[in-house]
């Protein structure tokens, strides 16, 4: 249980990375830093990314593209957002 949660804890923390619009560069030094990289994980941190990338290309402010990124973390992490070996704990 405890090296899934230490998953868990990585992967949220790429999310959380993606959802403050890190750069991409930061993302792969967490992956490489911890060792774990998960595809849907990935997938999910890419959508968050370039939905800041296109409000910020909308012109949105920051406050706006802050709380539309946070929205999408929540309906991400609403559902499976990892993959399907780590559901089987």
């Amino acid at each position: 249980m405890l090296v899934r949660r230490s998953i868990k804890g990585a992967l949220e923390g790429q999310l959380d990375a993606a959802e403050k619009g890190r750069p991409q560069s930061d993302l792969t030094a967490l992956r490489k830093e911890t060792g774990i990289k998960d595809s849907l994980t990935t997938k999910y941190c890419d959508d968050l990314i370039q939905l800041r990338k296109d409000l910020r290309q909308e012109g949105r402010s920051t406050e706006h593209i802050n709380q539309a990124a946070h929205d999408k973390r929540r309906e991400i992490q609403s559902g499976n957002w990892y993959g399907p070996l780590l559901r089987l704990y």
